[in-house]
């Protein structure tokens, strides 16, 4: 667990650094050079944009080197390195295709092109993983800190270094947030397809774009949150029976219904549910950043509900994936709405109390994802 927390402390500040830049190179108005002027405050404007770029994409890398060197020089993490990543990559370079998903057979091929080695592929899955993110984090999240704090301690990592290409599917799909909050049903989409070339169920993530757009759910929110909780139950058969007809049937064997720490979840999205909602209550029927971020916060407890009916942590973890990693934005972003500094900060300290006793239970006791003990390459390869 060391390996990773120094990772990301050390990934902090740099990030800091870059999301302000960003937002200087970003949001720094031109100075226009009128009829009585030589033009030099324009060139300094255009001067200083390109500084504060240069300066972005540097601590961007630098914020991107530590979490990218653990994750991509790690050996035999995560139950699915030597289970699924392994095999499949060599039976690709057999020429047998051995994934459901286009792309992902797509990017092993294109590997395979410069080496016959299997760890490139955690190389290039780890890159592609932490661009995506950080990308996302810096451009939209109103405390990049704690958006990266949050990616750490909520587990997503980790799970991420287990289920590699459903990691890709859902952070390709969070890029695509500022579309789904302005409405932009074909870029949403592109962000949507390009997912589901790694992992078919980022198709899921139209239905979020479908409740978000209807305005009578936004204008009627809390009754629409009763009535969908009251039809839990009805709606959690129909899932179950969609699913068995699909590649995920495999879940509802007997070895799958078998844990239950999967009613965790219920507890911290309720948690954060009701206090998300309490904070943003005056915001989210006009603000759409707000209204998107509570829905997804809410489908994220909704779906956490459904282990009550489909008691299969693993599905049901799979499913919340998609909407929980919001949690990344929405935290920072029901701080800014919070104005009284101690509770702000109350609330920033009780999430990340309930997020850690999370993590240490999952990942330090259960062992989930088998992400520990950390080994690296060099320790098992030389």
């Amino acid at each position: 667990m060391l390996a990773y927390f120094l990772a990301f402390a050390i990934s902090l500040p740099f990030l800091m650094e870059a999301s302000r830049n960003y937002k200087k190179y970003k949001y720094r108005p031109y100075v226009k050079a009128d009829s009585n002027q030589t033009g030099l405050k324009q060139i300094n404007s255009y001067e200083n944009r390109r500084n504060y770029r240069l300066k972005y994409l540097f601590f961007f890398l630098m914020a991107f080197l530590p979490p990218f060197f653990i994750s991509a020089v790690r050996y035999g993490v995560g139950t699915d390195y030597f289970f699924t990543y392994v095999p499949g990559f060599n039976s690709i370079l057999n020429g047998k295709p051995y994934y459901t998903e286009w792309g992902f057979n797509t990017l092993n091929v294109i590997i395979q092109w410069f080496t016959n080695d299997s760890q490139w592929l955690f190389v290039v899955t780890s890159a592609i993983f932490f661009v995506v993110v950080l990308r996302t984090i810096i451009h939209y999240s109103q405390i990049s800190v704690l958006s990266l704090s949050i990616l750490f301690l909520s587990c997503i990592y980790f799970w991420s270094l287990n289920n590699i290409r459903q990691a890709l599917a859902v952070v390709i799909v969070f890029a695509g947030y500022p579309y789904l909050v302005n409405g932009k049903f074909f870029k949403y989409s592109l962000c949507i397809l390009a997912g589901s070339l790694f992992h078919i169920s980022a198709f899921i993530m139209l239905l979020p774009y479908i409740l978000v757009h209807i305005k009578f759910i936004r204008q009627n929110f809390l009754p629409f949150i009763i009535i969908f909780l009251l039809l839990l139950p009805v709606i959690s058969k129909i899932l179950e029976y969609s699913l068995s007809g699909t590649k995920y049937a495999y879940y509802f064997n007997d070895g799958f219904n078998n844990g239950s720490h999967g009613k965790l979840n219920i507890l911290y999205n309720a948690v954060f549910t009701v206090l998300t909602y309490y904070i943003l209550r005056k915001y989210y029927r006009k603000d759409n950043s707000a209204y998107v971020l509570l829905m997804m916060q809410y489908l994220s407890l909704w779906i956490s509900l459904c282990c009550l009916f489909i008691n299969i942590p693993e599905l049901i973890g799979r499913l919340l994936m998609y909407t929980q990693i919001f949690q990344v934005l929405l935290i920072p972003y029901c701080c800014n709405k919070i104005e009284d500094h101690s509770n702000r900060v109350g609330f920033i300290v009780f999430y990340i109390i309930l997020y850690i006793a999370y993590l240490v239970y999952t990942v330090v006791l259960r062992g989930n994802y088998e992400v520990l003990p950390y080994t690296w390459i060099f320790g098992n390869k030389l």
